[in-house]
């Protein structure tokens, strides 16, 4: 499936898994780039598996949290691995689901559901959920 959006380190159109960053106005990347791609080690990118009409910008959403600079205590919802250490995903429409980077490949989770990708803790301040609505 295709996105309307193109990779900004390949330029090229995304097909399958789109990266979005959460805290730049307009920064994707597809799958084959998102592993290697120099971009801000400490923005968090939401996953989408499925093509989205209207995209809201998400930078207001970031400001209910923060970017903590130790890993959370948070364990993987599918192994229980505790505490996560490398990447984790969390759910942005579930209150409380995160899974480590083992997990989230192969785990089946409602397919309307984007994750977000941490490569730092966070810890809320206001929303226990992350995303607005994608229409």
């Amino acid at each position: 499936m295709y996105h309307f959006a193109y990779c900004d380190n390949c330029e090229q159109r995304i097909f399958g898994t789109r990266f979005k960053c959460m805290h730049c106005k307009n920064f994707d990347l597809c799958n084959d780039c998102e592993s290697h791609c120099n971009h801000d080690q400490s923005h968090a990118f939401v996953k989408i598996k499925w093509q989205i009409h209207n995209i809201i910008h998400l930078p207001h959403y970031v400001n209910e949290f923060m970017i903590l600079d130790k890993n959370a205590e948070v364990s993987c919802d599918n192994c229980h691995k505790f505490p996560i250490f490398g990447f984790k995903y969390k759910c942005g429409h579930c209150e409380s689901f995160n899974l480590c980077d083992d997990c989230e490949p192969t785990y089946e989770h409602n397919p309307n559901h984007a994750f977000i990708k941490y490569s730092k803790s966070i810890k809320y301040f206001k929303e226990p959920h992350l995303l607005p609505i994608f229409y």
